[in-house]
């Protein structure tokens, strides 16, 4: 008779406890309880989950090879099937909820399926978590940390940051480079200071299908919208001179080519600042680079408000293929939505062009500067790159907006239009939106260069649409 013996050859899952209050990190009698987090990672395996218990682990956690003493906690390149888990044993909940404006009345922690307000005894702090070097790093779940930064410099594919906090940071809070399919979901990003530039609170540079969810970005706002300059917050006094004031930054900046395929969802951007006197920044969503036109990123059904920078929306330096719908875009101090081309580019490269976007179903009311703007950038260089096509602007709400509703404002014909060998008639849309009380203009189009563009369908109420003074819009308003 044969016997047939199957064996489980999967590794066996353990659960490890960190406490600060623990004597050692010798682990001594083999119950899996370590002092610090980075013994316990750099004895974790894939399939094994990290509890944090509630205490200050003032630590740099980093994902390579090497010494744990120094927080080198080894390469975690793990499946889906058997991911390694970080999480704090009270879960801190950082997702918005609808109707909410406040943040800080938000955060909560979750304990025995109990949700309730908690303090600083509950929560576990964790100083950061970065990879360096090119280690491989996949299926990485980071859940309910208060931290002020988790960044992968070589790539985190698959890995999911959700409900951690980040209390303050001098520079970007999330940075997930070359991690495609990974998951950003219910964070608080709070007063944050960007890089060098001011961009990137939450950034996935060179990362594909990213699915950004749910997450609270928020700032405070100084004097006329202004944060500290770069250099007046720094590793050694981030939490002290600099954790009651607030820094300038943009929120979700995309800055790569290969950016494409992201879901950015659910999210609230809100009082941003730009950085120290720069106004270049404070904007909630910053796209540049980006090449999506044959997988486009879509953003929909985020709330963003109240932010300092030039644009809440910002698409320039070669932005191609974001869909936008659904979001509401209230109360910035410059446009609601700002496209730019011709800036920054040199030789035979195309950061000037600006083409493939649609805007559908937007709330967009009270921005200081006017509702959407498409402008070329009058100082750029730039001569040979700076077109823009195939833009859709449909059936949005643009509602009492200083300035104009839509304006396109271009130094020329032959500027926006140069060298492009497709059929631009009507290349750029504007269809069946509701246009009220904007303060100047409802739409203007600037220039001689109405037969680019396609105006039916809108709803028009307050001051009349206006164009070039030789331009008959008679027949479009009918």
């Amino acid at each position: 008779m044969m016997v047939a013996v199957f064996t489980n050859l999967s590794p066996r899952s353990v659960t490890l406890i960190v406490d600060d209050d623990f004597s050692d990190d010798e682990d001594s009698n083999g119950d899996k309880y370590y002092k610090t987090l980075s013994k316990a990672l750099a004895n974790a395996n894939c399939g094994d989950t990290v509890i944090l218990k509630p205490g200050t682990y003032d630590e740099t956690i980093n994902f390579r090879n090497g010494n744990s003493d120094n927080g080198l906690v080894g390469e975690k390149n793990c499946t889906k099937f058997l991911p390694l888990t970080i999480r704090a044993e009270n879960l801190v909940i950082a997702g918005w909820k609808k109707d909410e404006i406040g943040a800080g009345s938000i955060i909560g922690c979750i304990l025995n399926g109990i949700d309730y307000n908690c303090d600083y005894s509950k929560v576990s702090y964790v100083n950061r978590f970065s990879t360096t070097g090119t280690n491989s790093n996949a299926n990485i779940y980071i859940e309910g940390i208060e931290t002020h930064y988790i960044g992968f410099a070589s790539g985190c594919r698959s890995c999911r940051v959700t409900r951690n906090f980040f209390n303050v940071n001098f520079n970007k809070q999330i940075v997930l480079p070359s991690s495609d399919n990974s998951v950003i979901a219910g964070n608080h990003g709070y007063r944050a200071g960007g890089d060098s530039s001011g961009d990137m609170t939450f950034s996935g540079y060179d990362s594909k299908n990213l699915n950004v969810h749910h997450n609270n970005l928020y700032g405070v706002r100084g004097t006329n919208g202004a944060g500290f300059n770069n250099d007046d917050c720094t590793e050694s006094n981030w939490k002290t001179a600099c954790k009651d004031d607030f820094l300038g930054t943009d929120g979700w900046t995309v800055d790569n080519e290969n950016e494409c395929g992201t879901r950015f969802h659910h999210n609230k951007i809100y009082n941003l600042s730009y950085r120290y006197n720069s106004t270049d920044d404070g904007d909630a969503i910053d796209l540049k680079k980006m090449n999506c036109s044959d997988d486009p990123s879509q953003f929909y059904n985020n709330e963003i408000y109240n932010n300092a920078g030039t644009g809440q929306i910002v698409i320039h330096r070669g932005a191609k293929g974001a869909r936008f719908y659904n979001n509401t875009i209230r109360n910035g101090d410059g446009y609601g939505v700002y496209f730019q081309a011709g800036q920054e580019c040199s030789g035979s490269d195309d950061y000037g062009y600006i083409n493939d976007h649609q805007f559908l179903g937007n709330f967009i009311y009270e921005n200081g500067l006017g509702g959407i703007k498409l402008r070329h950038k009058s100082s750029s260089t730039c001569l040979d790159y700076r077109e823009i096509y195939n833009i859709g602007i449909v059936s949005n709400s643009i509602i009492n907006n200083g300035g104009y509703g839509i304006h396109i404002d271009w130094l020329s014909d032959d500027q926006m239009i140069f060298g492009i060998s497709v059929d631009l008639t009507n290349t750029i849309q504007i269809l069946a939106n509701e246009l009220i009380s904007n303060s100047d203009y409802q739409i203007v189009v600037g220039n001689d260069f109405i037969e680019y563009v396609m105006i039916d369908g809108n709803i028009i109420t307050g001051v009349n649409l206006i164009g070039d003074s030789e331009v008959d819009f008679s027949e479009i308003l009918e």
